[in-house]
């Protein structure tokens, strides 16, 4: 059918690419997900030995409707994600699983060894780009396709945002 003027937005209100004092704006709601494909982890040895033996059924987010880890909850959920940027911190909340992560820009080391599934997190921002190295993560699934990842993991993120004249505004990671 067509669209009547009342169900007609408005208006369209594009986000500037920066906020007043430079740093990139990624303040928004966005959709989560993979862009474009992805290329296989590269496995040793013994990765590929337990990757052959993966069993979706058990996978712990499948079967208990566990939280994913850090990895699943950022690059694979296909669900939306608010973004909220402070002076002092950025706050991730995730729909899927209500996951939350406040991701402070100081600098600090961790104040504990203990690891949990967002881990411990280093930010800052870097020219158009917010950079985030976590670590003490706990051992978990990367995707439903398993890719077990270790204690030992670190991750660095990368996110800029882009205006595609086609679609609007977009994040990308």
């Amino acid at each position: 059918g067509t669209v009547s003027e009342s169900q007609a937005p408005a208006m369209v209100v594009s986000l500037p690419l920066t906020l007043s004092d430079g740093r990139v704006n990624l303040t928004g709601t966005w959709l989560g997900g993979p862009r474009g494909g992805r290329p296989p982890a590269p496995f040793n040895e013994v990765g590929a030995a337990l990757q052959a033996d993966f069993d979706a059924l058990n996978d712990p987010a499948f079967a208990t409707c566990s939280d994913p880890g850090l990895v699943r909850q950022v690059a694979f959920t296909p669900h939306p994600m608010r973004v909220m940027q402070y002076d002092d911190r950025v706050v991730f909340d995730y729909e899927e699983h209500g996951g939350r992560r406040e991701i402070f820009l100081h600098g600090r080391g961790p104040e504990t060894s203990e690891h949990s599934r967002f881990g411990h997190h280093v930010a800052r921002y870097e020219g158009d780009e917010l950079i985030i190295e976590s670590t003490q993560l706990l051992g978990n699934l990367a995707s439903g396709g398993g890719n077990a990842l270790t204690d030992q993991t670190t991750t660095i993120e990368r996110y800029r945002r882009v205006d595609d004249p086609e679609v609007g505004p977009m994040f990308e990671m």
